[in-house]
């Protein structure tokens, strides 16, 4: 039979079933007689790299209508904050399947073509998917900050650039 897993997440519940003593690795190769591991990255059009989950996101888009016209708006910054924060599939799909019901739940109201705030939604969306529910609940400290900077994958505060081309457009939204 076929097993399809993430094998990170598989060893680490071996681990806390069977106690960290235990070498999950060789006790999955027990059952385990091939592995294939699916790539991140592949190329496309012979050339250019790009992520397998920014792949998803287009195939993603192309089945709802919702999400194309978010799409249409700020695509390259989803696909940018996918890529920043490496988001694997299933995450790409929680992403996408998240703002899809928050567009459909708040489409009267969201129907600016301003793409800052189409970028707003989109930063809230995924913090709501992916940040701590707890720690947004408090108020805003240094701390906060931090965390919501390191779960955006934001390194630096966007201090040095001579043009606002040069900075990335989810510092902006950000900051």
């Amino acid at each position: 039979f076929i097993l399809v897993t993430n094998t990170e997440q598989l060893k680490a519940s071996i681990n806390h079933i069977y106690g960290y003593s235990i070498n999950s690795q060789k006790y999955l190769d027990k059952f385990i007689k091939y592995t294939i591991t699916l790539p991140d990255t592949c190329l496309i059009n012979g050339h250019n790299v790009c992520k397998t989950s920014v792949i998803y996101w287009d195939h993603l888009v192309g089945e709802t209508t919702l999400l194309n016209k978010i799409n249409s708006l700020v695509g390259s910054f989803i696909c940018d904050l996918i890529q920043r924060t490496n988001l694997s599939l299933r995450e790409t799909q929680t992403f996408s399947r998240n703002l899809n019901i928050f567009r459909l739940l708040n489409d009267n109201e969201c129907k600016s073509n301003d793409p800052f705030i189409n970028m707003i939604v989109v930063v809230a969306v995924f913090i709501h998917c992916f940040g701590d529910k707890e720690k947004l609940k408090q108020e805003i400290t240094a701390e906060s900050i931090s965390y919501l900077a390191d779960l955006l994958n934001i390194k630096e505060i966007p201090y040095s650039y001579e043009r606002r081309s040069q900075i990335p457009e989810i510092s902006i939204i950000f900051f």
